[in-house]
């Protein structure tokens, strides 16, 4: 039986790596990339990089945008990042005390390119 089941493990292993992955759209092209949840009641931590391409280039900046970000609810309150410093791409947000009947959404603008990105608004969900 053991043996029947190494075999079968042993085939599905082999036959999954058959196709090369190729990711869809430009890979060449830095995009920002942030990541972090709001949590109400809590700490929130966010940091901001940047994709590198798959294939190797010495002139691409891989370096993480730098900027300011704030959170911002619906009834247009700002939180600001706790160490109050500009120029980050790591940032902290007290939001022990934000409303939880309020909706919330994260603002970045990044300094280099001036652009900024702003999350859609989204309402409080329990954790499971």
């Amino acid at each position: 039986m053991k043996r029947a089941i190494y075999i079968i493990l042993t085939a599905v292993l082999a036959a999954s790596c058959v196709y090369r992955f190729e990711p869809e759209g430009i890979v060449s092209q830095k995009r920002v990339v942030i990541e972090g949840d709001i949590l109400i009641g809590g700490i929130t931590k966010v940091d901001v990089r940047s994709t590198s391409p798959i294939i190797y280039d010495q002139n691409f900046d891989a370096s993480a945008p730098i900027g300011n970000a704030w959170i911002e609810d619906d009834r247009g309150r700002t939180y600001e990042d706790m160490d109050h410093m500009s120029g980050k791409s790591s940032f902290t947000f007290d939001t022990r005390r934000a409303d939880v009947s309020c909706s919330y959404r994260l603002h970045f603008k990044d300094l280099s390119t001036g652009k900024e990105y702003v999350s859609s608004w989204q309402s409080v969900v329990a954790a499971p």
